[in-house]
């Protein structure tokens, strides 16, 4: 008569001449029945403990893909990066386009001073100069 048993088998191999599967076996031996009535109850929980004590399931294959997977998403820390690096590109853009504006203004108020205003002052003389070496300056940020 067959038996009808629903369950999974898996074989269990100890070798008598490795010191650690001599010592497993002493243990499953000896085991305290009050506390696992059977072997196998004993050989799940530890193999449950011992995968469950895995951070990074990488014993299995589907949890290799899984991890693989993962790999291929964007975490919060990659999105704050890329907006930080997005936001840094637009101030130095702003900035280009500001100074960019201020010069062509600031060349656009020169040319329109009449030359006799120019002459009036030593003071104002020299503000020119500086005022037209700066716009000139300004112009060529402008191009």
């Amino acid at each position: 008569m067959a038996r009808n048993d629903d369950g999974f088998y898996h074989t269990l191999r100890l070798s008598r001449r490795n010191p650690n599967h001599i010592i497993m076996h002493q243990i499953l031996v000896d085991s305290d029945k009050s506390v696992y009535k059977s072997q196998n109850q004993f050989i799940a929980d530890a193999v449950e403990f011992y995968i469950n004590a895995l951070e990074d399931d990488t014993i299995t294959n589907s949890g290799k893909i899984k991890k693989q997977n993962m790999n291929e998403y964007i975490t919060k820390n990659d999105l704050e990066l890329i907006k930080e690096s997005i936001k840094n590109e637009v101030v130095k853009e702003v900035q280009k386009e500001m100074i960019s504006i201020m010069g062509n203004f600031a060349g656009n108020m020169v040319k329109g001073m009449p030359a006799d205003n120019q002459a009036n002052d030593i003071s104002d003389e020299k503000e020119l100069n500086a005022n037209t070496t700066l716009l000139g300056l300004a112009e060529m940020w402008g191009e």
